[in-house]
């Protein structure tokens, strides 16, 4: 077994060996800290004959290339987005991106890919298709690892060790209070950032420094019924709402033999990343999407380019679906700004009194029951200066008619709204115009955005397969 100590051999092992009767990955032992490959990364490459050896344990699926060559990635892409539509009920747009992330996880080794966005699966409450989401991934991915409790410890153990994909249902009763937890979610995001560090003690009773990665393919169930998604977690997520299906919506149940065409798709992906892996190319153009918009789709963007067809096209409608319409999860001073944007529409300057007033008239926002606990629910003028402060914004003494108070003038905020908000952003109580509004590739945007609801727009499927018929 050869080792591979430099960064270009790395790349190289990576890219040349090749072995159609197991992984396609690379030969050899892999340094952690090389490209963020667990060390143990080990396949039989050409000469093992196809023996799987080291990481890839027995109670892992492993899928093998099927033996067709020159797979079309746009054809793949197509079938399993109509496979995900046949049994989930989804937002348009969704089941696109899903099936992007899909084969993005198999070739997600490659160093073309800087960005690792968490696919988050999220429902108001049980029995929305979060679980058989979960189990027609596992079937078409590469070395699943499903569990429904899993401890921080076994999360970077099992991807150092197995190279493993991560698919974790029922999150939501594991991580809301589990700081460390989030913390190791969190940091397989950035490939930079993707390991975590501890200390372990050798036979000798020393103890040693030791990385483990956290570079992985990571799948997420959540139900917000029981707790809501951490913001932190939430802006590193590829977001995919669901919900239960109407009477008469026609999303079959999963058979037996669907599960045997999911694994023979995910033979094809295999296949598919061993010939396409060289020719990835990271510099897609992602106008229109900026900071960790940007990280999370630009897997996606080149996962399109590479599969070509009207993928290239389609990827850029779906990322315009998705990312638009009023911001969810935002921070609580992001959305005093979005609010105090809302509320100056009317007027240049305003006293503080005046603005604690508007602000608590705002229904669904946080204002009239920000002191929860206390004997005035409502925000006072103090908390508002405090939350306008790390803007740079403070309240000065203004007249207004017969008054002389401290307030705040429109002209402060200007600099703080253009940094942190979009053109013409609405809070989301007053979000009626943007969630629905259409866009460029004809559907509304989404209606989650502003009452948490995870119907799709009328007739929005239909006319994702118009615009992706245009594009061909």
């Amino acid at each position: 077994m050869m080792y591979v100590s430099s960064k270009r051999e790395t790349v190289n092992h990576l890219l040349r060996a090749r072995c159609t009767a197991c992984c396609g990955l690379c030969c050899g032992q892999i340094p952690a800290k090389t490209l963020a490959i667990p060390p143990l990364l080990r396949c039989c490459g050409c000469a093992g004959g196809g023996k799987v050896v080291a990481a890839r344990r027995k109670n892992f699926s492993l899928l093998v290339a099927c033996p067709e060559k020159d797979i079309d990635g746009a054809a793949l892409l197509d079938e399993y987005t109509a496979t995900l539509n046949r049994h989930l009920v989804l937002q348009p747009g969704r089941a696109e991106m899903i099936a992007l992330w899909w084969l993005y996880s198999h070739t997600y080794l490659s160093p073309v890919f800087t960005h690792n966005p968490r696919l988050l699966l999220r429902s108001p409450v049980a029995n929305c298709g979060k679980t058989i989401a979960v189990g027609m991934l596992k079937q078409s991915m590469q070395c699943p690892l499903m569990s429904s409790n899993i401890s921080g410890s076994s999360i970077y153990r099992s991807i150092e060790e197995c190279n493993c994909a991560l698919l974790i249902d029922e999150a939501d009763t594991q991580f809301p209070n589990n700081p460390d937890v989030r913390g190791i979610l969190n940091s397989g995001q950035d490939r930079d950032g993707a390991v975590v560090v501890r200390q372990e003690k050798d036979k000798k009773g020393e103890f040693h420094t030791r990385e483990f990665s956290t570079w992985t393919p990571m799948v997420v169930g959540w139900n917000e019924e029981k707790a809501k998604v951490p913001r932190t977690f939430y802006t590193r997520c590829l977001d995919v709402p669901m919900r239960r299906k109407r009477p008469g919506e026609g999303a079959q149940r999963l058979r037996p033999d669907d599960i045997g065409h999911l694994h023979a798709m995910g033979r094809r992906a295999v296949r598919w990343s061993q010939e396409h892996i060289q020719t990835l190319t990271d510099d897609p153009d992602m106008t229109g999407l900026d900071n960790r918009d940007a990280d999370n789709w630009r897997p996606l963007y080149i996962i399109a380019e590479a599969a070509g067809g009207h993928w290239p096209q389609t990827v850029r409608k779906v990322a315009a679906i998705v990312t638009g319409g009023a911001p969810k999860h935002q921070e609580i001073g992001v959305q005093l700004l979005a609010d105090c944007r809302h509320i100056f529409r009317a007027c240049d300057r305003m006293h503080s009194e005046t603005l604690c007033s508007k602000l608590v008239e705002l229904e669904d926002r946080p204002w009239k029951a920000y002191n929860s606990r206390g004997r005035d629910p409502f925000i006072t003028q103090s908390q508002i200066a405090d939350l306008l402060e790390p803007f740079d914004i403070h309240p000065k003494g203004m007249r207004i008619g017969p008054l002389n108070k401290r307030g705040y003038e429109l002209a402060q905020f200007r600099e703080a709204l253009e940094c942190y908000l979009p053109p013409d952003a609405y809070p989301p109580s007053q979000g009626a115009t943007a969630a629905t509004a259409s866009n460029s590739a004809g559907f509304e945007a989404d209606e989650g955005a502003t009452e948490g609801a995870t119907r799709p727009a009328t007739g929005g499927q239909q006319q994702m397969e118009d615009a992706v018929g245009a594009a061909t």
